[in-house]
């Protein structure tokens, strides 16, 4: 099978204008992207005598003196599978002829008809056109259509300036159906604009508004320039990096008490000031919960606080937000508050309550004063929402259902992570040894290291259940017990 440069996934209609056609995709799973430099559509000079018969009957579309002929040959390759030859020829108005070809494994990827040819609009440096080529890739279970898009300029000669392919999952497994409900959406529109010559594009990428956080993002740019564009938000701020933002609130004092936006950040929420820095929260990038933490200080770079998660000691791997390069998450349905800071020795510990969709999490913000400047780092308390697994699962992350702070500790009574469906019903693991009821955690602070948890299982007496965390908007914590499903 060709290897597919771009996979952008349920494809919607396209709609085309008579002057200039618009681009439009929606799709799941992958990263949307556009290429716009490298691709194996090859553009080849022919003498006008082959031309004219590679070409005699085919389909031809008039653009005033410039045309383009289409014709697909059907037959088997030299492993006897059926294929199909798509040839394309360009004849431009200075009388230069050429040809680009494809061929199509039709036992995997099927040509449906012939391409579709259509002005996009006449630049300084001539016609563009957009090429539409629509296939179907057949799976044991699978269908998949795919749309390829091919920008097109002739001079000074033909080439393809930019492209782009969606296609759309379908069929599958008995989970395919379950996983790509519950993986994010992403939508890709592309408009022409008049003013610079180029499509100005927008992707946005979401997770489904029944999850149980979007956390939606956006990444906007030109197609054939490839050239990035900064992402607003209507009523915000916006700034071109962290440090744009440090230098501002030296002299804004007013930008502490509002959202702003910055570029490959996003949305920004001013949470506190502790100790002569600013503090601005933002929830994760993935469907975990999890808080993004930037401090800026009157002096030197903004930095990131280290987060930390509460563990059980059974977890198989850490879940991780996964990094969306050049995305700018632009969601603002959350919010975050500070409670009562509190003292665990020489430590200041700050809660924080994030409120994200139908989730909340707790954190706390330790903050060591015993060293100049002050040392920071984040630990996420409880959460009572978890990331997508599989086949309608969810993995609920270990949290603490009782903490007590004494001295220079806390004493954590935590409930091990559990696989749960999407009505918050736990599923047997039936998996090696049984997780243990409740782990006992002792909780520290290191002056190097941060945060230090030392753990202990705690058995599950006859006939206890195992439960579940519960947070109130203050960030009180408490647990449920757990019902239990066998799938």
């Amino acid at each position: 099978m060709r290897r597919l440069l771009i996979a952008l996934l349920f494809l919607s209609a396209v709609t085309l204008y008579a002057d200039s056609p618009s681009i439009r995709c929606s799709y799941e799973w992958d990263q949307p992207e556009a290429n716009t430099a490298e691709t194996n559509w090859e553009i080849n000079p022919i003498d006008e005598k082959t031309f004219q018969s590679v070409f005699h009957g085919a389909r031809q579309s008039l653009f005033g003196s410039d045309s383009f002929s289409m014709s697909r040959k059907d037959g088997e390759g030299e492993d006897g599978e059926p294929t199909t030859i798509l040839t394309i020829g360009i004849a431009t108005n200075d009388h230069n002829f050429f040809r680009l070809e494809e061929t199509f494994d039709s036992y995997d990827e099927r040509l449906e008809g012939l391409p579709e040819i259509v002005r996009v609009a006449n630049s300084p440096s001539g016609p563009l056109f957009l090429l539409t080529i629509e296939s179907t890739i057949i799976g044991a279970n699978t269908r998949t259509p795919i749309s390829r898009k091919l920008i097109l300029t002739l001079h000074p000669k033909p080439r393809v300036a930019a492209f782009v392919e969606c296609f759309e999952s379908g069929g599958g497994g008995a989970c395919t159906a379950f996983d790509a409900a519950y993986s994010s959406h992403t939508a890709l529109e592309c408009d022409w604009s008049r003013k610079i010559d180029d499509y100005v594009c927008a992707t946005t990428r979401a997770y489904p508004d029944f999850h149980w956080m979007t956390h939606a993002a956006e990444r906007r740019f030109t197609l054939i320039g490839d050239k990035s564009l900064p992402v607003a938000k209507h009523g915000m701020k916006s700034f071109r990096n962290l440090q744009e933002l440090a230098t501002a609130l030296k002299t804004n004092d007013d930008l502490a008490d509002e959202r702003v936006i910055v570029q490959g950040v996003g949305v920004l929420a001013p949470i506190d000031r502790q100790h002569r820095r600013w503090l601005y929260a933002a929830p994760g990038v993935g469907d975990d919960m999890e808080l993004r933490l930037f401090a800026f200080a009157q002096a030197g770079a903004p930095l990131q606080v280290a987060l930390h998660k509460i563990v059980d000691g059974h977890e198989a791997e850490e879940t991780k937000s996964k990094p969306e390069p050049e995305f700018t998450p632009i969601a603002d349905e959350w919010t975050v508050s500070t409670g009562y800071s509190f003292a665990m020795g020489r430590l200041e510990i700050v809660p924080i309550v994030l409120h994200d969709g139908k989730g909340r999490g707790l954190f706390w913000l330790g903050v060591d004063t015993s060293m100049t400047p002050a040392t920071m780092s984040l630990l996420r308390i409880a959460s009572d929402v978890g990331p997508y697994d599989h086949c309608r699962t969810f993995i609920y992350p270990a949290s603490a259902s009782i903490a007590t702070v004494a001295n220079d500790h806390a004493d954590l009574t935590i409930e091990p992570h559990s696989r749960r469906d999407d009505e918050g019903d736990a599923v047997t693991w039936d998996e090696g040894d049984p997780m243990p009821c409740h782990v006992h955690g002792t909780l520290t602070w290191n002056r190097d290291k941060g945060f230090f948890l030392m753990l202990t299982d705690v058995p599950c007496k006859p006939d206890e259940a195992r439960a579940a965390v519960v947070i109130d908007a203050f960030g009180h914590l408490s647990s449920t017990p757990l019902h239990y499903v066998k799938k």
